[in-house]
């Protein structure tokens, strides 16, 4: 555990010096062993939205798709994966209109590194692994690469919880059905520890995959203020999937945190989130995908639902993917978000409720590297 927190706690330059040299020395010692492979991501979309915060800009919580009334890249990234039975590397670089407002808040040379992190296999059998440095989020069934989401757009629950992390994490497979991980963490959704802060964050994930189902639990604990202002946040995230037959999905997904109040001992600010997803696979090339939601956030923790004199939201949207060739995709979806009115909200008026419309072309395509 201390060599965890200090390794959480080093100056990230530092943290990627070693990425990189031990990189560079295991491709040379081990390159008849070590398995590489390339992945090159691209998504371009265009979206109208009929409310927004500026005519340009989609509603202040979203960070996918942001852009309104032009073509924009989401994303784009490029990323190595080096594999070996007793080490591990993740390295990506990433641009875009998601990083552009996802990492606002991370010093500029760290914003483009979409992964960067180290493992080792602790054990002879392969089941515990120690990993370092910048990799995706543990919480929730949504990733910021679209291929692997359901729905075009994100959920709110997905836009409003953290996309990545920073840190060390213990992973555990003790069977095929079973996965056990543990985090230490930079803070919630950071690169850079909090000015102030010399706390590290804690975090959990549980997975139990079935034959055609999977369960899993993730949490977070940490503060979002500097060591004077601890600001402790507590957050759960619990969500479901199930397969009916081959054509089609389900899932469901509850996020729930709370988080002290600055001037109030004891006293605690809530927020809670709800999806539902159904999808269907049409044919080969075609799928559909259904989703509803609700997004509950009175005392604006985590949603900027104040700037719209709301405290919570409702969404509906319907998904059509099509897959035009081998790694091309193409996918359009329609989204009504409604919004309930916050009675204590004098300084913003109520916007009007929003429909937004997007479409997409994806590419992901992968190389294995010899």
């Amino acid at each position: 555990m201390w060599i965890i927190k200090k390794l959480v706690h080093l100056p990230v330059k530092y943290i990627y010096v070693l990425i990189i040299g031990l990189f560079t020395s295991g491709v040379q010692a081990q390159a008849d062993t070590l398995e590489l492979n390339l992945r090159v991501y691209g998504e371009v979309y265009y979206g109208i939205e009929t409310s927004g915060t500026t005519p340009d800009q989609r509603l202040p919580f979203v960070y996918n798709h942001s852009r309104n009334n032009a073509f924009a890249v989401n994303l784009g990234m490029i990323q190595i994966n080096a594999d070996h039975a007793n080490y591990r590397f993740r390295l990506g670089m990433h641009g875009g209109t998601y990083v552009q407002d996802n990492y606002a808040g991370e010093p500029e040379m760290l914003r483009y590194f979409s992964e960067a992190s180290a493992g080792l296999n602790l054990t002879s059998s392969g089941k515990l692994w120690l990993d370092a440095g910048i990799f995706p989020s543990h919480i929730g069934f949504e990733s910021a690469v679209n291929t692997e989401n359901p729905t075009l757009t994100r959920s709110m629950i997905a836009d409003l919880s953290p996309y990545y992390s920073c840190g060390a994490k213990l992973n555990w497979k003790p069977n095929e059905k079973l996965e056990l991980e543990a985090l230490v963490l930079n803070g919630w959704q950071r690169i850079a520890p909090i000015p102030g802060n010399t706390l590290p964050s804690f975090g959990t994930r549980a997975t139990y995959t079935g034959a055609s189902s999977k369960l899993n639990w993730s949490t977070f604990i940490g503060p979002q203020g500097a060591n004077a202002v601890r600001e402790m946040r507590y957050f759960s995230n619990l969500f479901y999937t199930q397969n009916i037959g081959q054509r089609f999905k389900i899932i469901a997904d509850v996020d729930a945190g709370i988080q002290e109040r600055i001037n109030g001992i004891g006293a605690f600010n809530r927020w809670i989130g709800l999806a539902a997803i159904f999808s269907a696979q049409l044919g080969k090339r075609s799928s559909i995908a259904v989703r509803g939601e609700w997004f509950g956030d009175q005392d604006d923790v985590v949603a900027s639902f104040i700037l719209l004199g709301a405290d919570a939201a409702t969404g509906v949207s319907l998904n059509y993917d099509r897959k035009i060739a081998s790694g091309v995709q193409w996918r359009t979806e329609a989204k009504w978000t409604a919004f309930k009115e916050d009675p204590n909200n004098l300084l913003f008026p109520l916007k009007e409720n929003s429909f937004f419309i997007c479409s997409s072309i994806l590419v992901d395509l992968n190389r294995y590297l010899h």
